[in-house]
């Protein structure tokens, strides 16, 4: 494969041309200065504001990775480098009939309020989610590695024994390599087209700064002081270092420790009223497209309603699937197909009592088209009701104790909904007078994991996990009266 890089003499991009390489691809990589000549990289003359240079670097090529932008600067530079330049090299790709376009955008992209250069990058994911198909996102934490010069300042602190920190919060990270592995990963892999994703280094929950630290400590052979600081003295850290590096500061006012995350940990001392099992439906495809987002929900559920969930992944069509099992959730972000021993397994819980919610996740449209039909062929008539959305009245939408019927959609929905932006769609196939199976078209699942990313045709966070939380407590009411858990007493 033959693919168009930006951004090819800068950290990631250089580490990505090696890997690009070595994994036998053919490279195009656009270059302000003269470079060393290499087998099978071709280094074009130009830039991103040079659209005839944009147009040689996509001739012939596959894919593009769009890597470049600008990290530090002016809101005017961040402007014209993210999301001026993302808008050029997306007209060359098209000019040049190229489907294929993995963007590098940044997770200072989910708090867009914190920084102009976070602000920019979100702004430059909304041409690439435009151009319809074929397109990934990838938001990369604080990547590290060889040659990087961002995060350099934090090794030379620890090489002296001490590394002033931010007060609170968490980090995530990951290393410059596994980035590079994930973005080629992309490029030929059908379920990454349409997808956002936010990759890191593994670790669950992140790091504390604290614990980043000692890391890097150990990193660099020294035992490290971590001094996470006050807020003033961040502040007067602000003023030295604007007036040192300027615009070129690492430090402002608008900083956040870049990689924080919307963990939510279990807190041990809310007492359990109740617990519940819960199974994940495992099928052949991509069943399981966030990870994170039931634990984070579980942990979400303990800790405001004293209510556990036992989540088990269980592969659908065994005869596992009993109504012991309280609730059963099936997603998915492509294409779905179910045998005959699935459909049958499916059915006889449902029938036996369970309650079934289903989502396409991310509003994946692959899935959402074939789950339908699987629905209608596993409940025959009863499947019809699809077609609409549940009443406002039903019971799902007051079963937690706070009444849903208000819904708030991502900003990505807003832009394809025809109407009936604050109306909850959920839809329902009734069995023995009772909302049994729950279908959303609108995505859930990325809306567990607590992350006000665009691109998803879905419903906000916070109404997503409300949602759930309603649907969980329905279930537990056996799918009639409302069944609100209450707190034991310390």
């Amino acid at each position: 494969m033959r693919i168009a890089i930006t951004g090819g003499t800068g950290f990631v991009g250089s580490h990505l041309i090696e890997r690009a390489l070595a994994e036998g691809h053919r490279i195009n990589a656009l270059t302000r200065r003269p470079q060393e000549p290499q087998d099978g990289l071709t280094w074009i003359h130009g830039a991103l504001d040079n659209p005839e240079s944009l147009a040689t670097l996509c001739a012939g090529c596959d894919a593009v990775i769009h890597v470049a932008g600008v990290i530090n600067g002016s809101a005017h530079d961040f402007h014209q480098g993210n999301i001026v330049g993302t808008e050029a090299i997306i007209a060359a790709a098209a000019g040049a009939g190229i489907e294929r376009f993995v963007h590098v955008s940044s997770l200072s992209a989910r708090e867009p309020s914190l920084s102009a250069y976070g602000r920019s990058k979100l702004e430059s994911e909304e041409p690439v989610i435009a151009t319809g198909r074929g397109w990934t996102i990838v938001r990369p934490p604080a990547i590290y590695g060889p040659r990087d010069r961002e995060m350099l300042d934090l090794f030379r602190f620890a090489r002296r024994g001490v590394l002033p920190l931010p007060p609170g919060g968490r980090i995530s990270a990951i290393h410059v390599e596994d980035l590079c592995r994930l973005l080629l990963a992309c490029i030929d892999n059908p379920l990454a087209e349409g997808r956002l994703f936010e990759p890191d280094d593994g670790r669950e929950d992140g790091w504390t700064p604290v614990e980043f630290a000692r890391a890097i400590g150990r990193a660099v052979g020294r035992r490290v002081l971590a001094l996470p600081m006050p807020k003033a003295l961040l502040m007067a850290g602000v003023r030295i270092d604007k007036a040192i590096r300027g615009e070129k500061a690492k430090l402002t006012r608008e900083s956040k420790f870049k990689g924080q995350t919307y963990i939510v940990k279990r807190n041990e001392k809310t007492p359990t009223a109740k617990t519940i099992k819960v199974a994940r439906l495992q099928y052949d495809g991509n069943w399981d497209p966030e990870p994170g987002g039931w634990r984070r929900f579980a942990n979400v559920m303990h800790n405001t309603r004293g209510l556990d969930l036992a989540v088990t992944p269980m592969k659908l069509g065994e005869g596992k699937l009993t109504k012991d099992y309280t609730l059963a959730h099936m997603t998915g972000a492509s294409r779905l197909k179910l045998n005959a021993a699935q459909e049958k397994e499916l059915k006889d819980y449902v029938n036996g009592g369970g309650t079934l919610v289903v989502d396409a996740a991310g509003g994946s449209f692959e899935f959402k088209e074939s789950v339908e039909g699987a629905l209608k062929t596993v409940f025959g008539a009863a499947a019809g009701s699809l077609g609409s959305p549940l009443p406002l009245e039903n019971a799902i939408y007051t079963a937690g104790g706070e009444k849903l019927t208000q819904a708030s959609y991502r900003s990505y929905a807003k832009r394809i909904l025809s109407g009936g932006f604050n109306t909850p769609r959920l839809r329902g196939i009734q069995v023995n007078n009772r909302t049994a199976v729950i279908y959303s078209p609108e995505d859930l699942t990325v809306g567990l994991v607590g992350m006000s990313v665009d691109g998803i045709y879905g419903y906000e966070p916070d109404y997503a996990s409300k949602l759930m939380a309603n649907i969980v407590e329905y279930a537990m009411g056996g799918g009639g009266a409302t069944s609100k858990v209450v707190e034991a007493t310390k």
